[in-house]
């Protein structure tokens, strides 16, 4: 029984020994990771002593490492300007499935959700007020701790809505002339007010745009007006002028009829005859230094030749009370220059409110002196009406300077300048009574030019 103790004695003491060298022989367990796996194994000793054999069995656990952790890294956003639209992106880098779990509401962010290493692009929107930041967080599966960075704005200059227009053309008396002003804005605007005597189009809009303003006819006096134009967000409304110059009363086309004349010219007639259809005048030039505004003078039919100017000077009509030397009825008066005529034109008018109808005027040609020669010489002569005349063959047709005056119905030909080289044989050159200005109007209405050495 001793000798059995004995050998068991020795027996544990060996069985000690060889698993404390057993266990020097077995590695380490590696616990640096939160995902590795643990597995479990076991081995066994067999102690033998004379005829008793004892079995051990030793058990003990080793970590395995070959499973990878799931991960999510990101790297880092620039500064973002004020400005809409500025945009950057980061790198994703991920061996999982991930989504964005949250941003900010003045960004967009593309794509929201992946698998592995991703390009996330970050768009802001406007910024018009303080430098702001905020943060992105990414979370992905069997991660246990979201990413996360941050996108930060400038701040922003607020905008101020603002509104301006540039400017209308000085109008004519004319129904219908036009004209547009440019309205430049960053906000909503409207036509808030304007004259009664235009229209305006369109009368709303948004940011620049052009606005079309049409006048309506007018037959008094110049007149102005203001359109008042408002803007969303600004504080004062913007105006602009539209003017309109004086008109001039329409034309009212009478028809003549024999009997009812003030006075009457004849080509058989004197200048020392009272003036009736029965003791008619001879010359035009007379029967204009006797009338009076609101008078009539019918002037025969025929060829009157002059050895002067015609000069209708200094006896001037009123508004709706014209001078007027009409062509008879049915007749067609001419004055052509006799022979020697060695003045500058046929007629020289300075004179107001004037009516010349139905009459030729032709022949008064350009000489070695190299004057013009107008048919019609003008000059500080306004509201007048010149109507179906027919001045031809001169070297000038007419030359008309003067406001508010109506040409009706009139042919203008076969003017020629041959000693000034063919440069200012107008038909007709009507100007206004003060240089590169418009202070009334001109209306030129059914008349016809040809066969001029200049303009028409």
């Amino acid at each position: 029984m001793k000798n059995l103790k004995t050998i068991f004695g020795i027996s544990f003491l060996v069985l000690v020994s060889i698993l404390s060298c057993q266990k020097d022989l077995l590695p380490e367990p590696q616990l640096n990771s939160e995902n590795a796996k643990t597995d479990t194994s076991s081995q066994s000793i067999t102690l033998t002593a004379d005829s008793t054999k004892q079995t051990v069995y030793l058990t003990t656990d080793t970590i395995s490492n070959n499973t990878k952790a799931e991960s999510i890294t990101v790297d880092w956003l620039k500064t973002f300007a004020a400005t809409a639209g500025d945009h950057d992106y980061f790198i994703l880098q991920s061996n999982t499935t991930w989504k964005i779990a949250s941003y900010p509401s003045w960004v967009t962010v593309s794509p929201l959700s992946g698998t592995g290493n991703a390009n996330i692009t970050v768009t802001v929107k406007e910024n018009t007020g303080a430098q702001r930041t905020d943060v992105i967080t990414i979370s992905g599966t069997g991660v246990l701790r979201d990413a996360s960075i941050s996108a930060l704005q400038l701040a922003g200059t607020t905008i101020q809505s603002s509104l301006s227009v540039d400017w209308l053309k000085t109008f004519s008396a004319i129904a219908g002339d036009k004209d547009y002003f440019i309205v430049t804005s960053n906000t909503s605007w409207k036509i808030e007010s304007f004259p009664n005597w235009v229209t305006v189009s369109p009368l709303t809009g948004t940011g620049k745009g052009n606005v079309t303003v049409t006048v309506q006819a007018n037959t008094g006096a110049q007149r102005t007006g203001t359109i008042v134009i408002s803007g969303t967000g600004v504080a004062k409304n913007a105006s602009i002028n539209a003017l309109q110059v004086a008109g001039v009363a329409p034309v009212v086309v009478e028809t003549p009829k024999a009997g009812v004349a003030n006075y009457y010219v004849a080509v058989n007639g004197s200048d020392s005859n009272p003036g009736t259809i029965d003791k008619p005048f001879a010359t035009w030039q007379k029967a204009y230094s006797v009338m009076t505004a609101g008078q009539l003078t019918y002037i025969r039919g025929g060829n009157y030749t002059t050895n002067q100017d015609v000069n209708m000077i200094g006896r001037n009509g009123t508004a709706g009370n014209l001078i007027k030397l009409w062509a008879y009825p049915g007749e067609t008066p001419s004055l052509s220059p006799a022979a020697g005529f060695a003045n500058d034109w046929g007629i020289r008018l300075e004179a107001n409110y004037i009516h010349l109808k139905g009459l030729e005027i032709s022949g008064f040609k350009q000489d070695s002196r190299k004057k013009l020669a107008p048919g019609i010489y003008g000059l500080n002569t306004s509201n007048n009406i010149f109507e179906q005349l027919n001045i031809h063959h001169n070297a000038l047709g007419a030359f008309i300077k003067g406001d508010n005056n109506q040409y009706i119905n009139s042919d203008f030909h076969h003017n020629q300048d041959p000693y000034a080289g063919y440069n200012n044989g107008d038909g007709l050159e009507a100007y206004p009574l003060t240089k590169n200005t418009t202070t009334g109007t001109t209306i030129i209405r059914g008349c016809r030019a040809w066969g001029n050495a200049d303009d028409g």
